[in-house]
């Protein structure tokens, strides 16, 4: 070994004696070391990332994530309670209803007295959640009167829904509208689709939806629009995540545009504006009265 190699080499360190005893003659060579610490944590590190990797894949296939969130959101939703609007109030169709006018469904005068009375007292928009798809042909009257009822209301939202269209009416999603004469009647139409969580609970909902194109408000917003048109009106800005898929569509051309809107049957059901409920509170939080 030369000079300079001793100069630069790194002396070798004796193991030091254990209770007194002199054990055979042992080098530890520090840079030996050092690449074996570095190797068994780049180890570690490694092993790591391949935990948190399969976590990850199995948190995803198992909707773990989704849970952490949603059980954060319910706590942070059920920590912000406020008083509900005292001005809404939910005409329920209830157990003592049911028992004093029968099962359902109910004929649709009764439904008209409901509505003159809602009239009467001056309410600013009803929601009338109720399938009037078909008319009633055992009561001609009864329809009759309804559609005379909401009329006369002028601020009644009627629902909409979304069907399975036949083969030979192209497949997809449809729209399950009332009765022509019903909905010539109501003030606007907002559809009632759902948006629910695997677990069961609606903690969402679209704000626009509707086939070809979302077109329709959610049937509160619609009331909402009803009920104070000048600060919910057409130049309201709805919240809510967009689909990008409907802001590609009002991008075509006027032409492509005017296409779609003529598939009335067979096209796509369309979501827009998705937004999380800002609940007030637990069930029955807001006003609830019987039907009668």
């Amino acid at each position: 070994m030369t000079e300079v190699d001793v100069k630069h080499s790194q002396p070798l360190q004796p193991v030091p004696q254990v209770n007194g005893a002199q054990p055979a003659v042992t080098y530890l060579n520090p840079a030996a070391s050092a690449k074996a610490v570095r190797s068994w944590v780049l180890f570690e590190w490694a092993a790591i990332l391949l935990v948190l990797c399969v976590l990850a894949v199995l948190g995803a296939r198992g909707n773990w994530l989704w849970r952490i969130d949603q059980t954060l959101y319910d706590a942070a939703i059920g920590a912000l309670q406020r008083p509900a609007d005292n001005r809404i109030v939910i005409v329920g169709i209830d157990d003592q209803s049911l028992s004093s006018i029968g099962k359902w469904p109910w004929r649709r005068a009764i439904h008209a007295t409901l509505l003159n009375n809602l009239t009467l007292a001056g309410a600013k928009a009803v929601a009338l959640d109720i399938s009037l798809s078909d008319i009633d042909g055992n009561s001609i009257e009864g329809d009759a009167a309804l559609t005379a009822a909401i009329k006369a209301n002028g601020r009644v939202v009627l629902p909409i829904n979304n069907a399975s269209a036949g083969a030979g009416e192209g497949g997809g999603r449809k729209e399950l509208r009332p009765a022509e004469v019903f909905a010539a009647a109501a003030a606007q139409l907002g559809h009632i689709t759902a948006d629910v969580d695997p677990d069961g609970i609606v903690r969402s909902v679209y704000l626009r939806a509707g086939s070809p194109n979302p077109s329709h408000s959610q049937l509160a917003l619609a009331a909402l629009q009803i009920a104070e048109p000048v600060r919910f009106g057409p130049q309201y800005l709805l919240p809510g995540e967009r689909n990008p898929e409907n802001v590609a569509d009002r991008q075509r051309d006027a032409a492509a545009v005017q296409k779609l809107q003529r598939l009335t049957s067979g096209a796509p059901w369309r979501h827009d504006n998705w937004y999380q409920i800002p609940f007030v509170g637990p069930p029955a939080s807001f006003k609830t009265v019987s039907y009668l």
